[in-house]
């Protein structure tokens, strides 16, 4: 571990002797959570036993679908109370065998640790929730240190250090039509989300275009800000989102990793987002999402002293399965496609785009597995571009041909161990890798592998 940056809280050496025990349960959109599922998939198989904390059932179904196990019973009980608890560890150890600035391996890791209190259970409180969450990194980057691109390499590199992600307030009102949500939170966690990118390790895919981030006041996990988001949902296949979200900067800072009301407010973002989402619960399911980012902060006008009071784009995603298995609807291949435009008097990357296949249960003896292959792309600002060129003239006397974007092709395969763990190999080719650097470095190869443990 000599090679990983110091660490501030003994998060992941707690982890590693096992004196945690947390539950990977996921928050999901709209105040949704897995913990009705754990709740509905608890009941005893066998007859109740006495514990510490009350009865517990033998053979408790939680007890292989998380690495610490069911706890003697107590985790369901504690679900079925009103309290969910959150863990995971991520790991991804990725290196350039061809091209770049060098050769070499590199490891990341994240740790996420975080807790849903259900106030329907614990205070009356109609369908509302409170949600805690601390998110850990440490460890060094492939891009940055190796292949000298824009696209992350690893997706959990960035920010290496202990902080606050999440402290907030969901509720579900008439009759779960509108869902609200208040605090301090990454917007990404609900905004321009497209789930099925999780299956790929660069975090060019996974799991926003990085438009959103990189040309605007948009923050994704884990960088949080505070936030007031609504929810509406026109139909059971419709819904319309949009919200307020704090633009500073500064609280991305690792002097400001708990320390939320730091100063540095340049402006606000609103987002608009129209999603229609076919197929629900069936073989087919879809996701099709249009949207509009306004940004109010007073920035300048890229290459020029001058500044312009706003920041905007747009987006579109989608995402459609397309073939499914005899007998197990959740194999089958699915099919995405994304594609981001932002002003350019503004953005970096003038525009992005992505597209690719997601096939889970290739062989039938591996029903859970995912196999996944993608391509993106991201222009670089002309006028940035133009400057570049300009600049190299002056210095070396010629004109540079600087390239005009960055290109990635990725495949994964992810192996689900079981309900607990999971690896993905994955290889990575990048193209133009310094595009957005101004640079000439040759295309990359990179190759590693990801771990996912849920505790």
């Amino acid at each position: 571990m000599s090679s990983l940056r110091r660490r501030r809280l003994p998060i992941t050496n707690l982890i590693c002797v096992g004196t945690l025990a947390l539950v990977g349960t996921t928050v999901m959109p709209h105040g949704v959570s897995w913990a009705a599922d754990l709740q509905a998939s608890s009941a005893p198989a066998a007859g109740p036993v006495d514990g510490l904390f009350g009865s517990y059932a033998v053979g408790d179904p939680l007890d292989d679908k998380y690495l610490t196990g069911g706890w003697n019973g107590w985790r369901s009980k504690l679900v079925s109370e009103g309290i969910t608890f959150r863990g995971d560890y991520v790991s991804e150890t990725m290196g350039v065998v061809s091209g770049g600035l060098d050769q070499g391996f590199r490891y990341s890791q994240q740790v996420r640790l975080g807790a849903d209190f259900d106030m329907a259970k614990l205070a009356n409180w109609t369908d509302g929730r409170f949600h805690v969450t601390l998110n850990d990194r440490m460890g060094r980057g492939t891009s940055s240190e190796l292949a000298g691109n824009r696209f992350p390499i690893q997706e959990n590199y960035g920010g290496q250090w202990t902080r606050i992600t999440e402290a907030s307030f969901d509720q579900n009102i008439l009759d779960g039509k509108v869902n609200y949500k208040l605090g301090y939170f990454p917007m990404g966690n609900d905004f321009g989300m497209t789930q099925l990118l999780t299956n790929f390790v660069n975090a060019a895919f996974c799991a926003h275009p990085l438009a959103q981030s990189a040309n605007t006041g948009w923050y994704n996990y884990p960088n949080a800000r505070w936030s007031a988001e609504v929810t509406y949902k026109v139909t059971p296949e419709v819904y319309v989102r949009t919200g307020l979200f704090q633009v500073n900067p500064s609280l991305g800072l690792e002097k400001n990793a708990f320390n939320p009301f730091a100063e540095g407010t340049m402006g606000t973002l609103l987002p608009v987002e129209v999603a229609y989402e076919p197929g629900k619960g069936t073989a087919y399911p879809g996701h099709y999402k249009v949207g509009y980012v306004y940004d109010n902060s007073n920035v300048k006008e890229l290459g020029l002293s001058d500044y312009i009071g706003q920041r905007q784009g747009t987006y579109i995603m989608i995402d459609q399965k397309i073939t499914t298995v005899a007998g197990d609807d959740s194999r089958g291949l699915s099919v995405f496609a994304q594609y981001m435009w932002s002003n350019p008097e503004t953005a970096v990357l003038r525009d992005w785009w992505s597209a690719g296949l997601v096939y889970q249960g290739v062989f039938d003896s591996r029903p859970k597995d995912v196999l996944a292959f993608g391509y993106v792309q991201a222009s670089v600002n002309e006028q940035l571009l133009e400057n570049a060129r300009i600049k190299a003239a002056a210095t070396t006397g010629a004109f540079s041909d600087f390239t005009l974007a960055e290109k990635a092709l990725e495949l994964s395969y992810t192996y689900q161990i079981n309900k607990w763990a999971s690896i993905r190999p994955d290889v990575q080719y990048i193209m133009d890798p310094g595009s957005f650097y101004f640079k000439h470095i040759d295309d990359v190869v990179a190759v590693g592998m990801q771990l996912k443990v849920v505790f």
